[in-house]
């Protein structure tokens, strides 16, 4: 009950973050990828399990980060002062940590939907055959 209020608060929070990127020039790609954050985050406020999407997913995400690695060196909080373009780092600063904001929440859904625990009341993991572990 208390993940699905978390997941819910990420939808919003996730959704704010799709609104912020229409007025960048590439943003379709960004609003594409945040927007599938929004999906993902309703999904499971919705009960849904969604296991094997989420995984492509934090594999987009954790590729994104790669690819924006180089402007980790350039963080500061000046790059998060303004929601306006100061500048092409500033904004490579901004979108690199807005994909490691997705890829770790991504991370944090594939966890809490893989909880599973004996029934017969062990705290640990019973082992799920794959085709299972989505359902």
């Amino acid at each position: 009950m208390i993940f699905r209020g978390v997941a819910f608060l990420m939808t919003l929070v996730m959704l704010y973050a799709v609104v912020v990127q229409l007025n960048d020039p590439d943003s379709v790609f960004w609003v594409i990828l945040y927007g599938a954050t929004v999906l993902t985050s309703a999904l499971v406020v919705a009960g849904m399990r969604i296991q094997p999407f989420l995984w492509l997913l934090l594999g987009v995400y954790l590729a994104a980060v790669l690819w924006l690695s180089p402007a980790l060196p350039n963080t500061s909080l000046e790059a998060f002062a303004a929601l306006s373009m100061k500048g092409s780092v500033e904004e490579l600063v901004r979108e690199l940590w807005g994909m490691v904001f997705c890829a770790v929440w991504t991370l944090v859904m594939i966890m809490h939907g893989r909880e599973r625990h004996d029934p017969r009341g062990h705290d640990d993991e019973v082992e799920i055959p794959w085709e299972q572990s989505w359902r």
